[in-house]
Parts: C-alpha cells; sequence; structure tokens
C-alpha cells in the first residue's frame, strides 16, 4: 500500500489543516479496505470460488465458467458480470488511469530527483531516456511472485526515509522553527476536493492487492480480510504521522516532495534521494503491473485472432506452436516497452506529483475501490442485504462519487 503518495502527504494535509486531514484519512482507509474486501467478497460470491456455482445479479444460480477479464483481474470480472459491457468500460478505464498515472508520478519523481543530483552534468532528453530503460529493465519480472522481493526492498527504504524526516522534524522543533501550535484549524474547505483524491490514491496499493488476492487462490476471502486489516491499520498509521509532523514541521512552505524542506547538502538528504530513486524504479514495476496486464491481455487478443485467420495456412503443427510462442513473447516484452514509453512522455508533460495524485485518486481509485464494489456487492444481494450492509454499501458509493465530484473543484 505504501508508495510516492506518502511524499507528498505534508503538502496535502497543510490544504486543509489537521481538524479535517486526519478524520479524512481515517474514513479513506476503512473505506478502502472494506472496498477491497467487497471485490474479494463478489469473486467468491459470482464466480464460484466456493463451489461449482455462481450467483447471476439477479440472485439465481448458475454453473460456474471462465470469465473473460480482458487483463483487468477480478474487478473486471465483476464489471463485466455485473454491469456488463458498459460496466466492463468504466472498470478499463478507471484502472487504467489509477495506475497509469502513479506510473507518471513515480517517472516524475525519480527524474526530478536524479536530475537534481547529476547538477544538469546529462540533458534532460539524455537522462529521461537512462531512466525509462532502467524502468523497462525491472518490469520484465513478469510474476507477482517475482515482484514480492521488490516490494519488501522497497518497505525497507521508506523506513530510510522516514527516518530522516524524524531526525531534521526534530532538528527543527527543538530549534523553534516548527510551526506545530498553527496546523489544525480552521479547516479549510476549500482544498477538501484536492485532499480527497490525493489521500485515496495514498492508498495506492488497492488495485494491485486484487490481482495478489487472486494469486493467493483463496477459498474464501476471510484470510485476505486480516491481511486487509492490518495492511490498512499500519499504513493509515504512517500516514498520519508523515503527513502531521511534516506539516508541523514545515507548515505551508512543505514543498510537493517532502525530501526537497529536508536542508540541502547534508549527507542524509543525499543518501535519502538515492533511495528515493531506488524505492520509485521498484515500486514503478509493481504498480504498472496492472497495466501490462491489461496491454499483454489486449495483445495477445489480437495476435491469437489474426492466428485462427490463417489456420489454413501450410507448414508443420509443431513449427506453428513454436513461432506462435515466439510471437507472444515478442508481444509481451513489445507492450511494456511501449507503456514504459508512455509514462516517461506523459512525466514529461506532467511534472507535478501533488496534481497526479489528487486526479487519479479523484477519478480512478474512487471508482474502483468505492463504487464499484459497494455497487456490486449491493446488486448481488439486495433481495438478502441487511441493513448494515446496505448501509456500507451506499456510504462506500456516496464517497467515491463525492471524491469524482470534488475533484473536478480543486
Amino acid at each position: 500500500l505504501i508508495g510516492a503518495a506518502i511524499l507528498a502527504l505534508p503538502l496535502t494535509f497543510s490544504k486543509v489543516n489537521l481538524v479535517l486531514a486526519l478524520p479524512v484519512s481515517v474514513f479513506s482507509a476503512l473505506a478502502l479496505g472494506v472496498g477491497t474486501y467487497r471485490v474479494a467478497q463478489c469473486k467468491v460470491q459470482l464466480l464460484g470460488t466456493d463451489s461449482g456455482e455462481r450467483s447471476s445479479p439477479d440472485g439465481d444460480t448458475e454453473q460456474s465458467g471462465s470469465v473473460e477479464d480482458y487483463g483487468l483481474g477480478p474487478i473486471g470480472e465483476i464489471s463485466m458480470q455485473v454491469f456488463g459491457p458498459l460496466g466492463l468500460a468504466a472498470c478499463f478505464a478507471c484502472v487504467i488511469l489509477a495506475q497509469f498515472g502513479l506510473g507518471v508520478a513515480y517517472t516524475d519523481v525519480i527524474f526530478m530527483t536524479t536530475s537534481r543530483m547529476l547538477g544538469g552534468a546529462l540533458p534532460g532528453f539524455w537522462l529521461r531516456v537512462v531512466l525509462c530503460g532502467v524502468n523497462f529493465a525491472l518490469c520484465l519480472v513478469k510474476q507477482l511472485k517475482g515482484l514480492a522481493w521488490l516490494s519488501g526492498a522497497a518497505l525497507l527504504v521508506y523506513g530510510y526515509i522516514l527516518f530522516a524526516l524524524v531526525k531534521f522534524g526534530t532538528q527543527s522543533v527543538l530549534a523553534g522553527t516548527s510551526v506545530v501550535d498553527n496546523i489544525w484549524l480552521p479547516p479549510k474547505w476549500e482544498g477538501l476536493g484536492h485532499a480527497l483524491g490525493t489521500i485515496i490514491s495514498s492508498f495506492e496499493g488497492v488495485i494491485v492487492a486484487q490481482y495478489v488476492y487472486e494469486d493467493m487462490k483463496l477459498k474464501s476471502p476471510e484470510p485476505f480480510k486480516k491481511v486487509l486489516i492490518y495492511s490498512h491499520s499500519l499504513t493509515l498509521v504512517l500516514y498520519c504521522f508523515v503527513g502531521s509532523f511534516g506539516y508541523g514541521v514545515y507548515g505551508l512552505t512543505a514543498k510537493d516532495i517532502i525530501y526537497e524542506s529536508f536542508p540541502q547538502g547534508s549527507i542524509d538528504v543525499r543518501v535519502c534521494e538515492l533511495v528515493l530513486c531506488a524505492v520509485l524504479q521498484i515500486s514503478y514495476a509493481l504498480q504498472m503491473y496492472a497495466v501490462f496486464s491489461v496491454a499483454e491481455n489486449l495483445l495477445l487478443r489480437a495476435s491469437r485472432s489474426q492466428a485462427d485467420l490463417s489456420d489454413g495456412s501450410s507448414g508443420s503443427e509443431n513449427s506453428s506452436l513454436s513461432d506462435d510462442s515466439r510471437l507472444e513473447t515478442f508481444l509481451l516484452v513489445l507492450g511494456r516497452l511501449v507503456v514504459v514509453i508512455l509514462t516517461s512522455v506523459a512525466a514529461a508533460l506532467i511534472p507535478s506529483l501533488n496534481v497526479i495524485l489528487s486526479y487519479i485518486g479523484g477519478w480512478g481509485f474512487s471508482y474502483v475501490a468505492l463504487v464499484l464494489p459497494g455497487a456490486a456487492h449491493l446488486r448481488l444481494n439486495w433481495r438478502k442485504l441487511s441493513l448494515m450492509d446496505a448501509v456500507v454499501d451506499v456510504l462506500l458509493i456516496l464517497m467515491g462519487t463525492a471524491a469524482a465530484v470534488l475533484t473536478c473543484f480543486p
């Protein structure tokens, strides 16, 4: 769950003050956790993970079969089964917006940090080319199992950034230069749209978590619930501390990326910059998994359709299978290369981390992690839903809708 958005939280909290920032963070963590679990529940119910049967949106039962998810994982399957092609299209658009946007945000931070460290020794264009190559190399890891060690290393590196924030922040507090007395009131309602979108996007693992759940191949979502409770609780505590402490220390002078507020020139800042680039390169590969999955699905479908048209051509079956395998491998690599290049181009055009996070949170994550789970669970269980479950589903839908609307008025 922890990603680049943690670097923007002090500035985000300054937009609304803590009287709004902390409740919004708590409610967002709770709602996103429930929404993620709702998707797992819907998958079990609709796609028949527990048995050989699945439920239809009308409450009837029918035999389970394979459902095309177009690379979107459980949320794609649920969108298609519950809401049809239009639901799948909405899911497709929001997943791509959210995860591609994260890739752009990561690329922005990596470029700005590396450029500052090099001091202009390498022209911006060539620096972007080099970073694009590094991102592509890391993205050749194809399976989530292979990405697990990357995410573990990323968490260790974020620990050092937290250490640097505490170190420099404590020095500022002891020196009497912090503004900790002026960060609670008054509530800045005009910044709520910006803050809500950014805070939602800070829990950026909610989409990748669906692929993780599917990879776990659980017969019941209950073990997944424990994972969600622990991960969202720890992430919430960390985010509230970083946002509140960073805002309390640097106030309205907090930078778009918090480490830019640290005293420049010290060895700690240099190390922080180095490890930040490392962790974001690692996290980039993990967060782009959903985009790669969709791109590869579309390319393979196009390739197989073309192969079906040429079934009557001459040649041995073994040779044909070998050629198909090589073609699919080429398409998978090509798809990832094209996506990495596109994120690099987009990052050059949209250089603001906070702006990107606000929009992908308000428009992308809010639908996929809040509106879709609430609406799907409500429709699947409308005949037998308890009052509490109905209220929860409606609140998920309302919060996601509110985030999308408020993001339009930053």
